[in-house]
């Protein structure tokens, strides 16, 4: 990893944010991780960079770390659900419920009909034990999208 971090050090944005993709991609997650902080550092503005250490994070199973860089890509664009829906599933993968809860939460105020953040929100009731707005949100994820299995198996 010290070493593709080393050789990357000197590449351009585009080419760390391409071989950083490639690596995520091709089942590297530590090599991505790498490329992705060398581009947090070259870039250290771009929100897109510090999701993709987080989505790195998140498959080499460190997910309280993962939701740190979400926090990071949020600052930076805060009105962005889709990190706001990564931070969740990150931090309830850390056992962290309440502030996934919130997570959730805020990205279904900045775009209402988001699928994922509707999902990860009736996950989160459901294991707080509040049966009935668990399913409407899984109901409501399936009036937006009628086939999506995981919502019915959740119903189930």
């Amino acid at each position: 990893v010290e070493y593709v971090a080393l050789q990357l050090k000197h590449a351009s944005a585009a080419a760390l944010a391409d071989a950083a993709l490639a690596c995520l991609d091709g089942g590297a997650p530590d090599l991505a991780e790498a490329a992705f902080r060398a581009l947090t550092l070259r870039e250290p503005t771009a929100a897109s960079a510090h999701r993709g250490v987080a989505l790195s994070l998140m498959r080499l199973r460190r997910p309280a770390e993962a939701a740190e860089s979400w926090r990071r890509a949020i600052a930076l664009s805060p009105r962005d659900a889709a990190l706001h829906t990564g931070r969740g599933r990150a931090l309830a993968a850390a056992g962290r419920i309440d502030e996934a809860g919130k997570a959730f939460d805020d990205a279904l105020e900045l775009k209402p009909g988001l699928i994922e953040a509707l999902l990860g929100r009736g996950h989160i009731n459901r294991a707080r034990g509040l049966t009935e707005p668990a399913i409407a949100d899984y109901r409501r994820c399936l009036s937006l999208a009628p086939g999506l299995g995981e919502a019915w198996w959740s119903l189930a």
